[in-house]
């Protein structure tokens, strides 16, 4: 998803963050059903939030959008499946 940065590095980045700034807050958002996400990514996820603990977190469903990097990849994934993770 061209992120850019790695997971370690994002968790001590995040670390020296709450580190070097009491009662900072960090929240963010991310995407389920992405075309490209596997199952395996999916936990990888889901354990990283656990990990972390954020203070605020949003998460909203992959959609089509024109004029992006992702529109060519479609929308295979069924809205189901993005919502519960696994399908059910």
């Amino acid at each position: 998803m061209r992120r850019g940065i790695t997971q370690r590095a994002t968790l001590e980045l995040l670390g020296k963050l709450r580190k070097r700034i009491p009662g900072v807050t960090i929240r963010t958002t991310f995407i389920t059903g992405y075309p490209a996400e596997t199952e395996e990514n999916f936990k990888e996820l889901l354990q990283f939030i656990k990990d972390f603990k954020f203070d605020r977190l949003g998460v909203f469903t992959f959609s089509v959008e024109e004029n992006t990097s992702s529109f060519i990849l479609g929308d295979p994934v069924p809205e189901k499946k993005k919502i519960a993770g696994n399908g059910e």
